[in-house]
């Protein structure tokens, strides 16, 4: 139990941190466009402004900053919109669905529950369950019944606390920033804006997974204990897929 509350102690931490650089890059880019508005009001205010003046291309705008002939590399701009979600667009509420539609009965899914089923059956765990054909039916439907429980569970809040759990490649190509992107995204979801916020959603699915199985129809030597650290093995798992998707997969 204390290993469990110290992981979900550091993973809300590591959130901390990345709501913090959103507030730093939003506040940067917001100093940045006053500065602008100041700069094209000024010299359209001035007698004569247009004459003689060379206009210098905004270097919010990538194509425009590579366009001008100003050498050297257009300051900390495009690293700001590069980090920020400008162009974050919530998925329609068909795509939402189907994704969840896919999540807990697509092909991958499918596939997914009959070998992690068929990896436990190997280690006999539960014990208890043996390792008959009646044992790996049992923990089929065990993992299945877990994943639609999660599943569930993180589409439902979603949609009630207008967020998206949805997993997105970082934009910026770095290693580290891809590294944080990997592990934030698993305790985070993003606003109707594209900012993170805690992933309520995506942490109350992964402990409701493993805390109910735990308590419910697990052998008598599981309780809720069990389920928690599961949760938190399972968040562990959902930053090391992404780290996967990130680095391997690409998607």
């Amino acid at each position: 139990m204390r290993n469990t509350l110290v992981l979900a102690a550091v993973l809300f931490a590591g959130a901390n941190v990345a709501f913090g650089q959103e507030a730093k890059e939003d506040i940067a880019a917001a100093e940045l466009k006053a500065g602008e508005t100041r700069f094209v009001t000024r010299n359209s205010a001035a007698p004569g402004a247009d004459i003689g003046v060379k206009h210098q291309p905004s270097v919010a705008d990538p194509k425009l900053a590579s366009a001008s002939d100003e050498s050297g590399p257009p300051a900390p701009v495009s690293k700001v919109r590069n980090l920020r979600p400008v162009d974050y667009v919530r998925p329609a509420a068909e795509r939402r669905f189907n994704n969840y539609l896919r999540e807990v009965a697509g092909p991958f899914a499918l596939m997914r529950y009959a070998a992690t089923a068929g990896l436990l059956n190997l280690r006999n765990t539960p014990k208890e369950w043996g390792t008959k054909p009646d044992g790996y039916a049992r923990r089929l439907g065990n993992v299945a019944a877990k994943n639609v429980m999660r599943a569930t569970t993180t589409y439902a809040l979603d949609e009630a606390l207008k967020v998206d759990s949805t997993f997105y490649l970082s934009r910026d190509r770095s290693v580290a920033a891809r590294l944080r992107n990997s592990i934030f995204s698993a305790v985070t979801a993003r606003n109707r804006r594209g900012h993170r916020v805690i992933g309520i959603p995506r942490l109350a699915g992964s402990f409701v997974s493993e805390v109910v199985p735990s308590v419910a129809w697990y052998p008598g030597r599981y309780d809720q204990d069990h389920g928690l650290k599961g949760g938190a093995i399972s968040i562990g798992i959902s930053a090391g897929v992404n780290l996967l998707r990130e680095f391997v997969l690409k998607r």
